[in-house]
């Protein structure tokens, strides 16, 4: 089973992430450093390699999953000069100020960690970006109808916010299968998170899981009154797509665009 989602789900799922969202943003590849943040298996690194002509590229997980595509299917990226993979946390990762990133994609990551976690990778993030540099996520929401691949256990939508994660995880622990974490954020304590860093959004795209069918409908009178608090909109948010930005300072100017200096003050 593992190798069928290896072989088959995960290279169709990264090929349909590049072209539904990442080709949106009309991004400049060719001699850019770019970071896969959360890379898992590392697909997309493998499309970016063989689409364009990247100056580096990093891929970054908590878990080496990539020795496993270097393995079992023969895609030996040690043979590039230009590709390297990171293992641990972004703040594992050290880059020359002269490397700084162009391009940071980050691919269903940012839901799984906790709210100071978060905001801590994402000060790295920013850190890591030169001035103009671009932080792409996509994110899976809390209130996503499939939220944590539920249905791979499950047949039943929403189970998560019926039942409660805390009872999901305790279930499936005793039979041997970990439930990851998925924190609560909606798209507006994300978007807030973004600008405390110090990003500005240059666009955003937020999907809509609900549908009018009377089981939706059932489900969404119960979490209105479960969260009061949140909007109908970001009750009914599955995912978002966001394109951050790094804004260029204007001590930073020159370095982005030399200004030519002149003494010569008779051409004024």
């Amino acid at each position: 089973m593992l190798d069928y989602f290896e072989q088959e789900i995960f290279p169709r799922k990264t090929l349909e992430l590049w072209e539904n969202i990442y080709t949106k943003y009309c991004l400049e590849f060719d001699k850019a450093v770019i970071l896969d943040w959360g890379c898992h298996w590392g697909y997309l690194i493998k499309h970016i390699q063989e689409t364009f002509s990247p100056s580096l590229l990093i891929g970054n997980d908590i878990n080496e999953y990539w020795s496993k595509l270097q393995k079992k299917h023969g895609w030996d990226y040690k043979k590039s000069n230009n590709i390297r993979f990171t293992l641990g946390e972004l703040n594992d990762i050290e880059i020359p100020s002269h490397r700084k990133l162009d391009y940071i994609l980050c691919s269903y990551t940012l839901q799984y960690m906790h709210v100071e976690q978060l905001c801590m990778n994402l000060k790295q993030a920013y850190s890591l970006l030169k001035p103009g540099g671009m932080l792409i996520c996509c994110i899976q929401l809390y209130g996503s109808c499939n939220n944590n691949d539920n249905t791979q256990w499950f047949n039943l939508s929403y189970l998560h916010i019926i039942t409660g994660s805390r009872k999901i995880s305790k279930f499936l622990k005793n039979k041997g299968i970990s439930y990851p974490y998925i924190n609560y954020l909606t798209p507006s304590s994300y978007f807030a998170i973004f600008a405390q860093i110090g990003f500005e959004v240059l666009n955003y795209d937020l999907k809509m899981s609900l549908s009018k069918d009377n089981y939706e409908k059932d489900y969404y009178e119960y979490l209105q009154t479960e969260k009061s608090w949140t909007s109908d909109e970001e009750l009914m948010c599955n995912e978002m797509f966001v394109q951050l930005v790094k804004p260029i300072e204007a001590n930073e100017l020159e370095i982005i665009a030399p200004i030519i200096r002149t003494t010569n003050w008779d051409i004024l």
